[in-house]
């Protein structure tokens, strides 16, 4: 059994395809352990009580293209675009969960009235 496993690992593409698998779980773990941290104080409080939110504030660390705004539609209704924030409209308490998940996200918030 072992000088099997052993024959197997001399092939690279085996290594790449461990390497390749690695890397994908890594990405998985940093996404979701860094999530909780991209959802503002007040909108976790927030998300105890309500279901929908009628507006959400995503900031990231560049100002959007095209692409960033078409993907963050899946979520909720594009309200605005202002420099490097989004605004997005009645998004439920899951869909913030998800878009929390999303590494080039900064962070997502309650606007302020």
């Amino acid at each position: 059994m072992a000088q099997g496993i052993r024959s197997l690992l001399r092939w690279r593409p085996v290594w790449a395809l461990l390497l390749i698998a690695g890397m994908a779980v890594g990405f998985r773990l940093y996404t979701t352990t860094t999530a909780e941290a991209r959802i503002a104080p007040p909108l976790k409080e927030a998300m105890t009580h309500a279901s929908v939110f009628p507006r959400v504030l995503i900031r990231l660390d560049f100002t959007p293209e095209d692409f960033h705004i078409k993907y963050l539609q899946r979520y909720g209704m594009i309200g605005g675009v202002h420099k490097n924030m989004i605004f997005l409209l009645n998004v439920k308490k899951e869909d913030v969960a998800e878009l929390s998940k999303i590494y080039w996200i900064r962070s997502i918030e309650l606007p302020q009235s």
